[in-house]
């Protein structure tokens, strides 16, 4: 990613959070596509203890999706995102 992507990409989901707000919306997704992409990334994963760097992580809804999903969730989450404010 060029600096100039990378400066476009950061302002356009700073709009979104700033239209949206602290929510799924701020992160140009809905909560069943974001379910569903979810469920299809950690399939067959061992989650109770996983070690997870979520690398454009937003507002970091994995973690919290993991939390309800998989109850025995004991790993560590690591997540990192090119716009500070998330």
């Amino acid at each position: 990613m060029t600096p100039t992507e990378s400066a476009m990409t950061v302002e356009f989901y700073r709009r979104l959070l700033a239209e949206h707000g602290d929510s799924i919306e701020a992160v140009g997704q809905c909560a069943q596509n974001q379910r569903r992409r979810f469920e299809l990334l950690t399939q067959g994963w061992e989650l109770t203890d996983a070690s997870i760097l979520d690398v454009g992580c937003g507002l970091g809804d994995l973690h919290a999706w993991l939390s309800v999903r998989a109850q025995d969730f004991n790993g560590f989450y690591t997540g990192i995102d090119v716009v500070p404010e998330f």
